[in-house]
């Protein structure tokens, strides 16, 4: 577990409002400049749409350098993750020594490079929005996946305010209503579930 860490040479810290984000990572300035802008741009959305009340929040960004670094270290962390799951976010608590725990107002994110190095923007924006549920919303964990995922595929799909992927949600909603779903179907489906076949179906 420390080999993957010890990997990410880097920890920049940013402030938006009362929510400290730490990016772990070994990227140069350039890429690290696209990842702090989405980072941003996901946690200011988020806050807009949802009318969040600002509290001290700390959210901590993994960007490991390789898919097995990634899977390597949630696999130590004893996190089960399937093969598909390219980013992965919790909810964590931090004692007097800075340790981790379930539950408290922080969220660890994990994502990785790809073979070109650059971390899916759409995805991390996603995991964003994950990490505001769990920091901002209390209980965020027991909402259904169809609303978890929901929501945090609406951040990543906004632009200056304006949601953008208006196109693709309209097909999506038309091949849903197709399956002629009733809602408590769609709200107790699971993650890959049966009737929702892929992440933006959620």
């Amino acid at each position: 577990m420390d080999s993957e860490i010890s990997n990410l040479l880097h920890n920049n810290t940013t402030s938006h409002g009362r929510t400290d984000v730490t990016i772990k990572h070994s990227l140069d300035h350039g890429r690290l400049d696209v990842i702090m802008n989405s980072i941003k741009d996901a946690v200011y959305n988020f806050k807009h749409t949802f009318n969040t009340s600002d509290h001290d929040r700390k959210i901590d960004v993994y960007i490991f350098n390789n898919l097995n670094d990634y899977q390597g270290y949630l696999k130590n962390m004893g996190r089960a993750i399937d093969n598909g799951v390219v980013s992965y976010t919790a909810m964590n608590n931090f004692d007097a020594n800075n340790h981790a725990d379930v539950g408290g107002n922080g969220a660890d994110v994990y994502v990785y490079l790809n073979s070109e190095g650059n971390v899916n923007q759409d995805t991390l924006e996603r995991e964003i929005g994950h990490a505001m549920q769990l920091t901002n919303l209390g209980l965020s964990y027991i909402l259904p996946t169809a609303v978890r995922e929901g929501m945090a595929s609406y951040i990543a799909g906004l632009e200056n305010g304006n949601h953008i992927n208006d196109h693709k949600d309209i097909n999506t909603l038309s091949k849903i209503k197709s399956k002629n779903l009733k809602a408590d179907e769609i709200l107790h489906d699971g993650y890959y579930g049966q009737n929702c076949y892929s992440e933006i179906e959620q």
